[in-house]
């Protein structure tokens, strides 16, 4: 029984290792993208303004992922806040540990959203959009502080893209916001439709329960609309050729109505004609009794 007994422990033993170095390497990659992008960020502050957002340029296997960065003074940050992107910092926010300068690395995820992070029971019905804080002071591509936020009055916005949720979005929508632990995740409201709010850094979307949702892909919708479109222009050319039909049978139904009376006119009964002198003039009267005579045999002629 021990070599049995033994067997099944290892395996156990094995298992959760396993399952250790899942979560490990799953938490290690986000932190890896989250490194790679600071490095592309730090490079791209080389020379730059305070104030003023820059695009990180990113190597070609990123594809599909955006990255951004702006360099602040912390009192700028206390005093006025920032907004950059699809996120709006409010003024009272404080850097811990503090530092003179920090430099905000703002990411989004794309298409390797779902790649990175996901939620048992959800599904993304954004991408993956978050920022990180750094000590601007000592732009060490190898290393760099990494700060934290914290918003003593008013809360962090973040704005999603309005096309980016369906149509029939309800409240089983959930803001989720990705900590720096590979288990840390919070949900919570949003504030307006497209809307999250946080107080500290992090990684957010919004999510929907997975049972029951068909989230409509961007090309879905594309066709749809081409479709709908296509649908009208049809049924437009429709009604306008049919009110030219209607009105084409109109006019012929009137013009054959109009010939039909005059056939009948020009086939009914005629009246007989006498002369009188120069004059020809319709008589009912078949036979006349007396020819008229005209005095003094003044030559009429009729116009």
């Amino acid at each position: 029984m021990d070599p049995i007994r033994n067997f099944i422990m290892s395996l156990a033993i094995f298992t959760t290792i396993l399952s250790s170095f899942g979560h490990s390497l799953n938490h290690s990659s986000k932190d890896s993208v989250d490194n790679l992008l600071q490095y592309y960020a730090s490079k791209a502050l080389v020379k730059a303004h305070s104030g003023t957002l820059y695009k990180a340029p990113l190597s070609s296997n990123l594809t599909g992922i955006e990255a951004s960065v702006i360099r602040i003074r912390s009192k700028s940050l206390w005093s006025k806040g920032v907004n950059f992107s699809a996120v709006s910092i409010p003024p009272r926010v404080i850097t811990l540990p503090y530092v003179k300068r920090l430099a905000i690395v703002y990411q989004s995820l794309g298409n390797w959203s779902s790649h990175y992070y996901n939620v048992n029971g959800y599904s993304l019905v954004t991408p993956i959009v978050g920022f990180t804080v750094y000590n601007a002071s000592d732009l060490n591509p190898n290393g760099v502080l990494r700060l934290n936020l914290n918003a003593m009055k008013d809360m962090i916005l973040i704005q999603f893209p309005l096309d980016s949720l369906p149509a029939d979005s309800n409240s089983t929508f959930k803001c989720v916001r990705y900590g720096d632990g590979a288990t840390m995740i919070e949900f919570s409201d949003m504030v307006f439709p497209s809307i999250c709010s946080t107080r500290v850094q992090g990684h957010f979307a919004i999510v929907a329960p997975s049972i029951g949702f068909k989230k409509v892909e961007p090309k879905k919708k594309e066709r749809l609309w081409k479709c709908s479109v296509i649908g009208f222009a049809f049924v437009s050319f429709v009604v306008v050729m049919g009110g030219w039909i209607a009105i084409a049978v109109c006019r012929f139904v009137k013009m054959k109505r109009m010939r039909e009376m005059e056939r009948e006119a020009s086939e009914g009964e005629t009246f007989k004609a006498v002369w009188v002198g120069d004059c020809k003039m319709p008589s009912t009267a078949t036979v006349m009794r007396t020819q008229p005579v005209l005095e003094n045999e003044v030559d009429y002629h009729c116009n």
